[in-house]
């Protein structure tokens, strides 16, 4: 029962939602006699393990799985496995029923290896552990587990505290193979039937493009991105001494696993926060500031930062209100720290976005030295115990404010309180309605009626240490009477409710609890905070509905939900403490969110009553506020519009388009801010103090999208105040395309010779700085080649040999070359260049094979060749003894030829001449000197003898050294036939050994030695 206790949510609540070492916890409790321990029951007496139960019959992953597309292995029933051999892993020694994969991943690269049933859709074992080994003996060992630092990751219990099946990211190396040991954890249960089978899927993960600062994504203000270091390298590492300013810092903070790094720069100078929400709940990213971008290590120590934060063991971070110069360019390393406390470290989402700060001036600690209220405020509790005071303003009776304090990248357990007071007392209390996201101690208030008088936004910090960062929101809306009622059905998205100051009441109809849906559409642009909060009771009677919000995009996908749905969360109490600022009542039911839009669209918002509502909750009336940088239907601050504006309509790419204006503001000493979305980048202008004009110049790069030769843009204006008032324009804007023109082509030669290599080069111009290009040549000879160009590349260079200086039979021909560009829209340019190519003569070569004797054939070795493949050759041979000249003629591009002749002379030296002749009457010549040796001499044969096989052996003298002379047997005299092997050449000393292959079998038996 203890156990059961400890893994309520109430209690994870309590604990900080960290996960707690149940099987040590059961341990420490069974010692102390608070539970019994189970013992798993025992297997069938004969049932057969798997094959891989053991290392030797590991299932094999094949080396490519994982890339392109995810591997999925067969999955494996451990029900029979045992754990009898399996090496120890450092995540949890409670573990049976082991199986073995062995895979050898044929590149390196990330990998991760998940059980997860999300994935690995065959798995059915609730809780696995796995873990990762090398060996240098094979299945023999010793298995050393992968080390969990740096870029690898060697073993994992639970991916997270509500998936218990295990998953690992980690790099791993080719042509290494690795051991992969799956288990079931140990929970002392015998297997649940049907929950025994396990899947291991492999996907080869890629880093991320700004996996360093050489390429780094760019960041813009107020407009969100998405970012995760899953595949990331650890690039960069603190060395201790960063600056880490505030307080609550958890040091030190080295950063010594994943990062990945953005741009921003400054467009004013001034504050700006630099904040990152961890989506995947179980990281701890540290984050910090570069001015510079240094190499990429592996790592590169860090010894100085612009600044740093690290809080949060694995919640949000913020680098708070950092002074930046205008136009000033920092780098912003999201990076983890190795949390030994918490070991899911498999590399994280996250969200960051870089917004100008406002930040609280002490001291503001009462209503009477309170500071103005602007949305998304910044503040901090230091010393503990701090109360800050922010003024709202005054506004009609029956007003509704609408409130959220987010302390999700505060310290420790973000546990703020919320009072919303006149001067003298307290309107309405609240503390810990928040989601994670948000704070989940922190604190948010809807719907709260306000009075006609000064009202103030209280916040305290219950922490007995300092605690920041803070942000507060609030939106101050219209009476219940003047919200928009919904209208039924308007269940999902497409029957979503519409109002134009998006603000609701409405019904979650019964009976408790309600099974009604109600639906509200809003349109959001780029960079706008949405600021949604949801009043349980509207009547302040304390009859509440436990209601629930989810935000949508366009599409469907759930961004982001809340739902308070404790006991605390759902009460109400309408007592109030006349004359007390620190009351604790009254307190009502509230949910609420913000969320800052990265994609301009349609959003929808969800009420609906929450899974497990008690019957007296589920059902009833509430009020709901959607608001947009906290703007909402009552400001106490004047608002803003435009006057006038003057908007291009036409802009060629490159040129640039102006846009100017006046505002309207009854403040007259606002400050404004023009920001403007041209629909390929985000532009803000800064105007002091009474400046209502303003003017803003930007240059297209293309006319985006590729493929037309204009296209239409929506640029979006905003004019935003000092307190949070905006005024929103569009206009529309069609931007051409310009043609590119090429400027110089420049050839290596004007006169090559045929094979020859030529560069062609050029430079052209195109003020479309973002337009892709293509070169076509067309080089004279009937061949073309087309060049692809990056974008922003202005020159070009190609490689030619001309084959052939064709047409044939003549010595050199013109040739022009055609170079044609277009871009990606359609625009085109040309030019033309000449040369000359120029016929390359053949060349040839003779060589004798063998000495050269008369009435012998000799054999002649010819080498032609010939620079152009395609020239065609004929060959002339003059032998030089009086005999007709040869002609020969020879393939395209020649070759090496054997050629015979008999040479009626002895005795004497002669020259052959040897003439090739190409289709253009290039010539090349050789001549080959010739001894002919005189007529050998005729041998004798000094002797005869019979060998032990029968067969006889000659020895002959007297012959011409190095002549080859015959050897031939005739048993009359009359007819002579050549024995085998009887060609003999004569040694140095003219002597010549010859045995006769053949036995005797006649009466007689004659031999002769014969020249030629």
């Amino acid at each position: 029962m203890i156990l059961d206790w400890l893994e309520t949510a109430w209690c994870r609540r309590v604990l900080g939602r960290r996960r707690l070492d149940f099987t040590r916890l059961r341990h420490v409790l069974t010692a102390a006699g608070l539970i019994a321990v189970s013992v798993a029951l025992p297997r069938p007496a004969g049932a057969a393990a798997p094959p891989n139960d053991v290392c030797s019959g590991a299932v094999v992953i094949p080396p490519d799985a994982g890339a392109p597309q995810p591997y999925l292995t067969a999955a494996t029933d451990l029900l029979e496995a045992t754990s009898v051999g399996d090496p120890t892993n450092d995540c949890v020694d409670t573990v049976d029923r082991g199986v073995w994969f062995r895979f050898a991943p044929a590149q390196s690269a990330f990998f991760t290896l998940s059980t997860w049933s999300r994935f690995a859709t065959n798995t059915t074992v609730e809780d696995t552990v796995m873990a990762i080994y090398t060996s240098v003996g094979d299945c023999s060992g010793a298995f050393e587990q992968l080390p969990s630092e740096g870029d690898t990751f060697g073993c994992n219990d639970d991916l997270s505290d509500t998936v218990r099946q295990s998953t690992i990211t980690t790099l791993l190396l080719a042509g290494t193979t690795y051991y992969i040991l799956i288990w079931r954890f140990d929970d002392e249960q015998p297997p649940v039937a049907g929950a025994t089978r396990v899947q291991l899927h492999v996907v080869k993960t890629s880093s991320p493009a700004n996996d360093s600062c050489a390429n780094p994504c760019e960041l813009y203000p107020g407009i969100p991105d998405t970012g995760s270091t899953v595949g990331a390298t650890n690039d960069y590492q603190l060395d201790g001494a960063s600056e880490f300013p505030g307080v609550g810092h958890l040091t030190p903070a080295p950063g010594d696993l994943r990062d990945v790094v953005y741009a921003f720069t400054a467009p004013a100078a001034g504050a700006y926060s630099f904040h990152v929400l961890n989506l995947s709940v179980v990281n701890d990213f540290v984050i910090y500031l570069l001015t510079n971008c240094p190499a990429a290590g592996p790592p590169a120590l860090i010894r100085h930062c612009l600044a740093a934060a690290n809080r949060n063991p694995f919640g949000a971070e913020e680098i708070c209100c950092q002074p930046l110069a205008a136009h000033q360019r920092v780098y912003v390393v999201v990076d983890e720290n190795l949390n030994a406390d918490y070991p899911y470290r498999q590399g994280g989402r996250f969200r960051i976005e870089v917004v100008p700060c406002s930040r609280e001036t002490e001291p503001n600690g009462a209503p009477t030295n309170a500071i103005p209220f602007a949305c998304g405020i910044e503040g901090s509790a230091d010393p503990r115990y701090d109360v800050d005071c922010y003024s709202l303003g005054t506004f009609p009776v029956g007003s509704r404010l609408f409130a959220l304090v987010d302390g999700s990248a505060a310290n420790g357990t973000k546990d703020f309180d919320l009072r919303v007071t006149t001067a003298s007392e307290t309107l309405e209390f609240d503390d810990s309605d928040n989601e994670s996201e948000f704070g989940d101690f922190s604190p948010n208030i809807s719907g709260l009626p306000l009075p006609r008088e000064p009202v103030f936004l209280n916040i305290e910090s219950k922490l007995t240490v300092p605690a920041e960062p803070y942000r507060v929101f609030a939106v101050v809306q219209p009476s219940w009477i003047k919200a928009s009622p919904e209208t039924e059905p308007n269940q999902d998205l497409l029957q979503a409710d519409t109002a134009p100051a998006n603000y609701f009441r409405g019904t979650l109809s019964g009976p408790s609890p309600s099974a009604d849906v109600d639906t509200f559409a809003f349109q959001a642009g780029s960079g706008e905070l949405v600021f949604v909060a949801l009043d349980g009771n509207p009547h302040r009677n304390n009859v509440t509905v436990d209601a629930a919000l989810e935000l949508f995009d366009a599409t469907g996908n759930l961004l982001i939900a809340a739902d308070s749905s404790s006991s605390v969360g759902i009460a109400s109490s309408t007592n109030r403490v006349p004359g007390s600022l620190t009351a604790t009542e009254p307190f009502s039911p509230s949910d609420a969110l913000v969320y800052r839009v990265m994609d301009g669209g349609s959003y929808y918002v969800k009420v609906f009553v929450s899974s497990g509502t008690a019957t007296n909750v589920g059902a009833g009336d509430y009020l709901l506020s959607i608001s947009k940088n906290c703007a909402g239907t009552i400001q106490p601050n004047h608002p803003v519009a435009f006057a006038s504006l003057i908007a291009p309509t036409f802009a060629y790419e490159g040129a640039p388009a102006t846009v100017s204006g006046t505002l309207l503001d009854a403040d007259p000493l606002d400050t404004h801010a023009i920001i403007v979305d041209w629909g390929d980048a985000v532009e803000t202008n800064e105007l002091g103090p009474g400046v209502l004009s303003f003017q803003l110049t930007h240059p297209y790069s293309d006319d985006d999208p590729c493929g037309s030769p204009a296209d239409v843009y929506y640029p979006t204006l905003v004019a935003l105040d000092e307190a949070g008032a905006a005024a929103i324009t569009n206009f529309i804007i069609t931007v051409a395309n310009v043609a590119p023109i090429l400027k110089t082509l420049d050839l290596s030669t004007q006169a090559p010779f045929e094979n020859q290599l030529v560069t062609l080069s050029g430079a052209f111009t195109d003020p479309g700085t973002g337009d892709i290009h293509r070169i076509r040549i067309a080089w004279g000879d009937g061949t073309t080649d087309t060049l692809e160009l990056e974008p922003g590349r202005r020159t070009f260079a190609a490689l030619h040999a001309y084959l052939d200086d064709s047409p044939t039979a003549t010595p050199a021909d013109p040739c022009n070359i055609r170079v044609e560009l277009d871009d990606d829209d359609g625009g085109t340019d040309d030019e033309s260049a000449a040369l000359t190519v120029h016929n390359a003569p053949p060349q040839v070569t003779g060589q004798l094979a063998s000495p050269v004797w008369p009435q012998s054939t000799i054999l002649l070795n010819v080498t032609a060749t010939d620079p152009s493949p395609l020239d065609t050759l004929n060959l002339t041979l003059d032998w030089g003894d009086g005999s007709l000249p040869e002609s020969h003629p020879l393939p395209a591009g020649g070759g090496v030829f054997v050629l015979e002749h008999v040479f009626m002379v002895n005795a004497t030296n002669l020259a052959m001449h040897l003439t090739l002749v190409d289709d253009d009457s290039g010539t090349g010549t050789d001549t080959v000197a010739v001894q002919i040796r005189p007529v050998p001499a005729q041998p004798r044969v000094l002797s005869l003898t019979r060998l032990s096989n029968s067969h006889f052996l000659l020895t002959i003298i007297q012959a011409t050294p190095g002549a080859t002379y015959r050897i031939e047997i005739s048993s009359d005299l009359t007819v002579w036939t050549a024995l085998p092997g009887s060609q003999q050449t004569a040694d140095g000393n003219g002597f010549i050994l010859f045995q006769d292959p053949l036995s005797p079998t006649g009466a007689s038996r004659y031999y002769r030695v014969v020249w030629p």
